[in-house]
């Protein structure tokens, strides 16, 4: 959940250009990334302390943190884009640009969310709703990308304009892939 605060925090900073709101996503990230890196260090305790036949659970624990990390890191350059462009006064997001954006994070809260209570529930049987919110995720940022495509092609966005929109679907797409 704190994920998708950081996330859901930081691109409302930079819809409304708030540097407050992208410093307080800033911050819950920066503890989820202490968080984790105490889990990252106990992780080759556990790992050591594990036996021969507790191999694939080790192996598990490594995955996991690997795929945490990779998390933090795509969370990391989403709040850097939003930070750095609101913080240089870049001009503010089209209007399409910014209800794409919203879209896209509604329905990445969304599924965030039911990710989280499927595993506080251990509730796996309904896994099919998850892959279609996935599946439409992955074609609203592809659309999105195709739009600012055409957007930088018809002379309607410049470099840092793009530079931003592109960082911020290509790192959630990642986010959402992970």
């Amino acid at each position: 959940r704190n994920i998708a605060d950081a996330y859901s925090i930081s691109i409302d900073g930079l819809l409304t250009e708030n540097k407050d709101k992208i410093k307080n996503g800033h911050q819950i990230y920066m503890n989820l990334k202490s968080y984790y890196s105490d889990i990252k260090n106990n992780l080759f305790k556990a790992v050591k302390k594990s036996k021969l036949n507790e191999k694939q659970t080790a192996q598990l624990y490594i995955l996991s943190n690997d795929m945490m990390q990779d998390i933090l890191q795509s969370l990391e350059l989403i709040i850097t884009a939003c930070d750095n462009h609101v913080k240089n006064s870049h001009k503010p997001l089209t209007e399409l640009q910014a209800e794409s954006l919203r879209k896209i994070e509604h329905d990445l809260l969304l599924y965030l969310h039911n990710i989280a209570e499927y595993l506080e529930g251990h509730e796996f049987g309904t896994i099919n709703d998850l892959k279609n919110v996935k599946r439409s995720l992955f074609d609203n940022i592809e659309l999105s990308l195709s739009r600012q495509v055409e957007g930088v092609n018809q002379k309607a966005y410049g470099f840092k304009n793009t530079d931003l929109v592109m960082c911020l679907l290509l790192e959630t797409k990642d986010l959402i892939a992970i």
